[in-house]
């Protein structure tokens, strides 16, 4: 069941929101809805428990946010030959709304695919090195 809903999203989404091109949001409350579910999940896992506003707030942030896809809120149109131009802002903003509500990090990793930086030391072992004073 949403924890959110249309008027709730489109309350975010302002003047961006446009119901000719999604109808009533269902679709992203949805989604957002199972992201959150995840997130829960995972949080849970790591000892943190999210209020019940807490998800609602986080799930009209990212139902907003997947509302624009990523691609911000369109600050400019043109007629002739069909010229649009974006600002990423909007969207980033629902993003870091929705992120801040996370004490658990667990949305970053879902909203980033789960992504996890990784380092590999390319130089010698500590053995093989030579010392400073040893080189030419």
């Amino acid at each position: 069941m949403p924890r959110t809903n249309t008027k709730a999203v489109q309350e975010v989404l302002g003047a961006d929101y446009d119901p000719d091109s999604c109808g009533k949001l269902d679709r992203q409350i949805r989604s957002a809805g199972l992201i959150v579910d995840r997130v829960v999940i995972c949080a849970a896992a790591k000892g943190f428990t999210l209020t019940t506003a807490e998800k609602a707030d986080m799930e009209m942030w990212v139902a907003a946010w997947l509302y624009h896809g990523g691609w911000g809120s369109k600050t400019s149109e043109s007629v002739g030959r069909a010229s649009v131009s974006y600002q990423r802002g909007g969207a980033d903003a629902m993003k870091a709304a929705a992120l801040a509500l996370d004490p658990s990090n667990c949305l970053a990793a879902a909203l980033n695919g789960n992504r996890v930086a990784t380092a590999d030391w390319l130089g010698k072992t500590l053995s093989e090195q030579t010392d400073y004073d040893d080189r030419n």
